[in-house]
């Protein structure tokens, strides 16, 4: 998908873009927010500091 927006510069196929907005993007998103509150809810009880041993 890069490849394509970023070199084939007549212009990204709305079309292509759209589809992946309405069907890939809402499953990432749902699996970035759980990697997120998972991630908050280690840091909450690490006391130190990141790049301490």
């Amino acid at each position: 998908m890069r490849d394509r927006l970023v070199h084939h510069y007549l212009g990204p196929h709305l079309e292509i873009v759209w589809e992946v907005v309405i069907h890939d993007l809402p499953p990432l998103k749902a699996v970035v927010v759980a990697m997120l509150k998972t991630r908050c809810q280690i840091s909450e009880f690490d006391e130190k500091p990141r790049g301490v041993r």
